[in-house]
């Protein structure tokens, strides 16, 4: 293809046919840039596409994130209920008998007070997300916002 564009281009030459040839060098010019804007709107959209593909898989593994801490919290609500009763239960027994009476109901509900669970954030996508610095994949603004301020409260 190359020989037949620069045989084409010294036939031109050789005949004094300038203006043919200034022609032909002009189409040849874009041809080759419209070819070059093609290619690119090609990895254009091939890199857009990519973008989305990691969005959507950081959007999952958000959403799965959430679900555990949902399922956390929800572990550390019980919790917290049972402190909260056998708080209850050794206080309502000490005003009613104005002293602790040590048995093994007392000492179940000691253990209780004694053990807390602590609440523990489960956030690897979020903090990958803020350490590589791919936070600005996720393209709606209200969501990533409101995503940021749910992570800085919790800490």
């Amino acid at each position: 293809m190359i020989k037949f564009f620069r045989k084409a281009r010294y036939n031109l030459m050789e005949q004094n046919k300038t203006g043919k040839y200034f022609k032909y060098a002009i189409g040849e010019i874009i041809l080759v840039v419209i070819g070059i804007l093609i290619a690119l709107q090609i990895n254009n959209w091939n890199e857009s596409n990519k973008e989305k593909q990691v969005e959507q898989m950081y959007l999952k593994n958000i959403l799965s994130d959430l679900i555990d801490q949902d399922a956390s919290i929800d572990i550390q609500l019980g919790s917290e209920e049972s402190f909260f009763k056998s708080t209850n239960y050794i206080i309502k027994d000490y005003q009613q008998n104005s002293t602790l009476v040590i048995d093994s109901t007392f000492f179940k509900h000691a253990t209780f007070l004694t053990a807390r669970k602590t609440f523990v954030v489960t956030d690897p996508t979020y903090t990958d997300l803020i350490s590589s610095g791919n936070i600005n994949i996720i393209k709606n603004i209200k969501f990533k916002d409101k995503l940021i301020k749910y992570y800085q409260e919790l800490e």
